[in-house]
């Protein structure tokens, strides 16, 4: 019997011990921040060879926890952040990619320039463009650096005489296949900045009705005959469409 209640006190005096050691160290501690109280994580360790627990703490990932369940806003914390940046991600992709969708369905090929001699005051841009898409395309206009304004021209024939105009809307049906050359459709460049050197290469802008774009490298070609940015009404043809 002496035995059992000295057990008994050794037994009351280490729950005393152990409950005194977990509520001067529990597993959440509150600490003074700039912005108020905040919790801290910690967990008991116990060290058998000792005899005694020991604290072991993990600092918090920020502020603003204050008033919360520290454990579901400590540990979600890195989670919520990911999520916020997979969210702002996911909004640009989705804000870039019909801007490219739209131009791949427009192919643009065999681009050239002509080049132009020293002093003059225009240039003419060639390509061809095909619709691969399901519907159709306007083209409103067209933009490069190297001159003060690029507009789209055709040649027509008024009173028997070709002459030029600007072409303000040009639709291009799904399948529609249209030739930028001379004498036909081209890029106007007027006011050139600086004189189109063969080797060299610029850029061009199309501007589409929906908004988008489509832009496009033009390399600058030495051809002798004819000076397209200088004798406009000497070319005649008209514009090729295949289906």
């Amino acid at each position: 019997m002496p035995s059992l209640a000295l057990n008994r006190v050794f037994f009351r005096q280490f729950v005393f011990l152990t409950k005194n050691q977990y509520l001067k160290n529990p597993p959440w501690v509150a600490e003074e921040t700039h912005d108020g109280p905040a919790m801290r994580q910690c967990s008991i360790v116990h060290n058998f060879r000792a005899g005694t627990p020991r604290r072991r703490e993990v600092k918090p990932l920020g502020r603003g926890t204050a008033g919360k369940h520290p454990a579901s806003s400590i540990a979600s914390a890195p989670l919520l952040q990911e999520m916020n940046m997979l969210k702002r991600a996911a909004l640009l992709i989705a804000l870039l990619l019909p801007a490219h969708a739209g131009a791949q369905e427009l192919l643009l090929t065999a681009p050239y320039a002509r080049a132009t001699p020293p002093g003059a005051a225009n240039g003419a841009a060639y390509f061809e463009l095909r619709n691969q898409g399901g519907e159709t395309i306007g083209l409103r206009g067209a933009h490069s650096e190297v001159a003060e304004r690029t507009e789209i021209h055709e040649h027509v024939s008024v009173q028997g005489m070709m002459r030029m105009r600007e072409v303000k809307e040009l639709n291009i049906a799904p399948g529609e296949h249209l030739v930028f050359q001379p004498g036909g459709l081209h890029i106007m460049l007027l006011g050139l900045k600086q004189p189109l050197k063969p080797g060299e290469l610029f850029a061009i802008r199309l501007e589409l009705d929906n908004g988008q774009h489509l832009d496009a490298e033009i390399p600058v070609r030495d051809m002798r005959a004819g000076h397209h940015g200088q004798h406009h009404g000497q070319h005649h043809g008209q514009r090729p469409m295949k289906h």
